[in-house]
């Protein structure tokens, strides 16, 4: 694996792969911050696996392992998480509200926020793309941000992702601003 610093070059690291619990590792697509200072990767049905596939693992960077596991009894519940990410040693996950129209915000397991949109169309909350970037949520093409401290979602109607591959916004007065 290859890690690198901002202003620094990149730096080649290996890595040993450890299969703890489960025999069939997955190809990762999404790596996020995790608990105790290590990196939560995932694939894009992960969570969900079954028989003797691993449903997540853990990169530790210090140890240089890379660890696949399945879900223990403490974890199971992030099945429902169509993203997650820990802070300050908090499990949060967003989910789709599955009886309604919204997106809901869990911390360790507890439904903390949810927000609805009666606007949006049920095709459009069946794309589920809800992915959290740090402290921001992109639900679909809208972005949101999260305040981890109040475990609320900060509601932001007037912006709007039109591009993932260059990064454009329009705000609610219909101005784009693109970063290049």
């Amino acid at each position: 694996m290859t890690f690198w610093k901002i202003g620094e070059k990149p730096n080649e690291v290996e890595i040993e792969k450890v299969l703890d619990g489960c025999k069939v590792d997955f190809r990762i697509s999404r790596l996020r911050k995790w608990l105790g200072g290590t990196i939560l990767a995932l694939d894009e049905k992960s969570l969900n696996a079954t028989g003797d596939a691993c449903q997540y693992a853990v990169l530790d960077t210090v140890a240089q392992t890379i660890t696949y596991k399945k879900l223990d009894e403490n974890l199971k519940w992030i099945e429902k998480c169509d993203d997650v990410s820990a802070y300050n040693n908090e499990i949060f996950c967003i989910a789709l509200k599955r009886d309604s129209l919204g997106i809901s915000l869990w911390v360790d397991n507890d439904e903390s926020d949810m927000i609805e949109h009666p606007e949006w169309p049920k095709s459009y909350m069946g794309n589920r793309n809800f992915i959290l970037y740090g402290k921001m949520l992109r639900i679909n093409g809208n972005i949101h941000s999260v305040d981890f401290e109040k475990r609320k979602i900060i509601r932001q109607y007037e912006t709007y992702l039109l591009s993932v591959s260059r990064p454009e916004f329009q705000n609610e007065s219909g101005e784009i601003v693109s970063y290049k």
